[in-house]
């Protein structure tokens, strides 16, 4: 498993390849992004918690990188992501649990400047 830093790294370069040769994609796709993203009547922590859970039902690695990040930039604490994941693992399952300790408490470790795990 790559740590956090590695999955956001890798992310980026990927977003890079997408916007140079899928350009109508990517802008479609990150317009629809920012318009869900900016604050309603939903602030920009809530949101990213939304992320995280999201994130852990679907099992994607790059997308709860991306969610812890901008969680803790957004004022989240660890517990909050950490509940945020939990939500995630009602409608996911077994599969969604595994995901969170095997992915997301490394992941945590990591942005708070911990050690990261094995």
């Amino acid at each position: 498993m790559a740590g956090l830093h590695e999955t956001l790294g890798e992310r980026e370069k990927n977003r890079e390849r997408i916007q140079r040769d899928a350009p109508d994609l990517f802008t479609a796709f990150s317009g629809l992004i920012a318009s869900n993203m900016k604050p309603g009547a939903l602030d920009r922590r809530q949101k990213e918690l939304i992320g995280v859970a999201g994130s852990v039902i679907t099992r994607c690695e790059p997308c709860l990188a991306h969610h812890i990040r901008d969680a803790f930039t957004a004022g989240a604490g660890r517990q909050e992501i950490i509940e945020a994941a939990s939500v995630g693992v009602n409608f996911g399952g077994a599969p969604s649990f595994v995901f969170v300790y095997s992915v997301l408490m490394g992941f945590l470790e990591e942005a708070e400047g911990g050690k990261e795990p094995g």
